[in-house]
């Protein structure tokens, strides 16, 4: 029974707490609601509200504000008070004029240049600045404050230029703590409107002088629903662009050369649309490549002459040495095409032109020893040649001997071979015929070089005849093995000065802008 009894109790004392709580509310709320009715100035709920603790307003509608509010609250009643009849869809205009915005830019960083696709990707801060009168706050109250600055949630609530980005191809915000993104508003209606992009940009590159080729990359910035009847794009002095210390692993950029400007002849079916533009030059740094492009494959070139100066009868050695370097120089070419990282374009590059003249040197050093083996090698053919007719004609002579039935005689056969073996001859000698059997090994010999037995007596006739041929002929082969040695390196070094004469002046020529 005692348990029950104190249950009860404390069920009696919620209950009238309860009770008591409810009748409070009550009163409070219709408090406030008789407060609002006779006029008295009340808290407005939300962000914006102010109380009649805070300020008072005179009969010309200037907020009066006490001396001890904080900045910060009288920030927030000039903000509501504005935004009371503002409307973001319509853009600030005097008199039906165009709204003039003025943009500057400041980059941050250019990260990557890419060849293949033809865009880089930078870091920038937009900075933009026009007027809206209806944000002046200059007659709005009596404590003078400099600026207001706000961020993306005031900004979402006010008209802001629809400037986009012509060349861009992929773009984002920054949100990393938080939006990214800053307004700042004078007491004249002076907006100041920045904010943090990444943007990954198309440019038009021309890799004809490739690698020593400057990239001329154009960035336009413009309206995309105002037309210049409504809005004015303007760059905004003194600086247009700041360029903070850029650095790229294979490009330069040349800050003294970025021009500037407005767009002309931007006539479209739907209207005219006001736009700006800047462009600047990225110079591709040479190092790299010639320490990896042209100094090998200029080494492969002079290993290529060695073989002037091999004898020309060592052909093993000079044909092998000719065929490895055409093959490394083929292969090098081949493999940069695939690895240069370069598109598939249909003009000639600088590049190109290089690999070109490196591989016909190559060439033509072991075209040159064919040409000289062929002429110190020329009376050993002949010779072959010769003895190979002499053998046909010999056999075709012994066919014409035959009988009318077909058949030769034992003895014609016999006698009037002359290579015929006498030993393995049942007779020796002959006298049926008009001609003196003799022995074979008497004026025959077996030719070292032929392969077959010859007359001595004809040899020294036909090596008698020839002797001031083949000799002109060897001559001849010395002779162009030693012009080689010094044709090839001036011509190859006549080539490297015009070569690097023409791109290094059109590298270093002034561009004029298209």
């Amino acid at each position: 029974m005692d348990r029950l009894f104190r249950n009860w109790i404390l069920t009696v004392l919620l209950l009238c707490l309860l009770s008591q709580s409810t009748h409070s509310t009550t009163n409070s709320n219709c408090t406030e609601k008789d407060t609002k009715q006779n006029g008295e100035s009340a808290s407005v709920p939300g962000d914006y509200g102010y109380g009649n603790d805070y300020s008072s307003q005179d009969p010309g509608g200037m907020l009066m504000f006490d001396p001890d509010v904080g900045v910060d609250q009288i920030t927030t009643t000039i903000l509501f008070k504005m935004l009371e009849t503002y409307d973001d869809r319509i853009r600030p205009s005097t008199e039906g004029a165009p709204t003039k915005v003025r943009v500057n830019l400041v980059v941050i960083s250019m990260d990557s240049v890419t060849e293949v696709s033809m865009d880089y990707s930078m870091t920038i801060l937009l900075h933009q600045f026009w007027n809206d009168p209806r944000l002046a706050y200059d007659n709005l109250t009596n404590i003078d404050i400099p600026f207001i600055t706000s961020g993306y949630n005031f900004i979402s609530k006010i008209w802001v230029p629809d400037l986009f980005f012509a060349n861009e191809k992929r773009a984002s915000f920054h949100d990393i703590t938080v939006q990214n993104r800053l307004i700042r508003l004078l007491p004249n209606g002076d907006m100041f409107y920045s904010m943090k992009l990444s943007l990954v940009l198309f440019c038009r590159m021309d890799f004809k002088a490739f690698p020593m080729d400057k990239q001329n990359c154009k960035t336009t910035i413009e309206s995309y629903q105002n037309t210049e009847n409504e809005l004015v794009l303007t760059w905004n002095d003194p600086k247009y662009v700041e360029f903070q210390e850029i650095s790229l692993p294979q490009y330069t950029m040349l800050v003294d050369h970025v021009k500037y400007g407005n767009c002309v002849d931007r006539v479209s079916h739907i209207g005219n649309y006001s736009c700006i533009f800047f462009h600047f030059w990225l110079e591709r740094e040479l190092t790299f490549y010639v320490l990896q492009t042209y100094i090998p494959t200029s080494l492969l070139v002079f290993i290529s002459w060695v073989s002037f100066w091999i004898e020309i009868g060592q052909a093993p050695a000079r044909c092998s040495l000719g065929v490895t370097t055409i093959l490394t120089m083929t292969t090098t070419t081949v493999g940069y095409g695939s690895s240069a990282g370069l598109p598939k374009v249909s003009y000639t590059k600088a590049i190109d032109i290089w690999f070109d003249a490196c591989l016909t040197f190559v060439i033509g050093s072991l075209v040159e020893y064919a040409v000289v083996h062929y002429l110190w090698t020329k009376d050993r053919a002949e010779k072959h040649l010769r003895w190979a007719l002499r053998k046909e004609s010999t056999r075709l002579g012994q066919n014409g001997n035959r009988s009318p039935n077909g058949s030769v005689p034992a003895d014609i056969g016999k006698q009037a071979d002359p290579f015929a073996d006498p030993e393995k001859s049942n007779t020796r000698y002959s006298y049926q015929t008009t001609y003196r059997p003799v022995r074979s090994s008497m004026h025959f010999s077996e030719d070292p070089e032929v392969g077959f037995p010859v007359s001595k007596l004809e040899t020294g006739n036909i090596e008698r005849d020839s002797f001031h041929e083949k000799r002109r002929a060897k001559l001849l082969a010395l002779r162009i093995d030693r012009a080689a040695r010094f044709f090839f390196p001036i011509c190859y070094g006549a080539f490297i000065v015009v070569y690097w004469t023409y791109y290094l002046a059109k590298m270093n020529e002034d561009h004029v802008d298209v």
